[in-house]
């Protein structure tokens, strides 16, 4: 394989224990799972492509759900730093070393600022570039945002590494000319994708 240049995490899942931090916001709200992510898919994609703002989204979901809750309070919780796979921060952490590692997901989390606030792990101070849906207007797999990666890389598309749950944005990247890994969290917590990633990638 061609050594990577850029390593790039996906975040939800990968990274961030997406299942159980909404789990908890939806127990929060006294919700069942379902119907909180049938309130958040109908505003999602706007929060996404930076349409709207979180709080803004936020402020319809949880009138939606006839919840006081605040909105502020319900973001913050949901990228609360106890979700973070320890295991998944210590691979990040272990490649930067020999790579550069950037971050490409939808998201609305607001990540970028987070992380300059130091709300979030430590491990992602070592990221060189954020690649956020809510800032770029785009999300995967759309095509267009892995050539706004690739212009914004400027290397060879076969040095790009992509770390994705979601398979069809692994075969966005695959199609492109990336290489790329389709991570599955599992029972486990992601240790034996994990595990995988470091034999692959020669990292110990």
């Amino acid at each position: 394989m061609v050594t990577p240049s850029w390593i790039l995490f996906d975040v939800g899942v990968v990274l961030l224990d997406w299942p159980a931090s909404s789990h908890d916001v939806a127990k929060r709200l006294k919700v069942p799972d379902e119907v909180l992510f049938s309130e958040l898919k109908k505003i999602a994609y706007k929060m996404n492509i930076g349409e709207i703002s979180p709080i803004e989204g936020w402020a319809i979901i949880l009138n939606n759900l006839g919840s006081e809750v605040s909105a502020i309070e319900i973001i913050k919780s949901w990228s609360s730093p106890s979700y973070w796979h320890n295991d998944s921060l210590k691979l990040l952490k272990e490649l930067s070393r020999n790579t550069n590692i950037a971050l490409l997901t939808n998201s609305w989390l607001g990540l970028r600022q987070s992380i300059a606030n130091n709300e979030l792990p430590a491990e992602l101070k070592l990221v060189k570039r954020i690649f956020d849906s809510s800032e770029i207007g785009l999300v995967k797999p759309d095509p267009a945002i892995y050539k706004f990666v690739e212009h914004d890389l400027d290397v060879p598309v076969s040095e790009i590494f992509l770390i994705d749950d979601d398979e069809r944005n692994v075969k966005v990247a695959l199609e492109r000319g990336w290489q790329s890994y389709h991570y599955y969290m599992g029972p486990d917590k992601g240790k034996k994708s994990n595990n995988e990633l470091r034999q692959l990638l020669n990292k110990k």
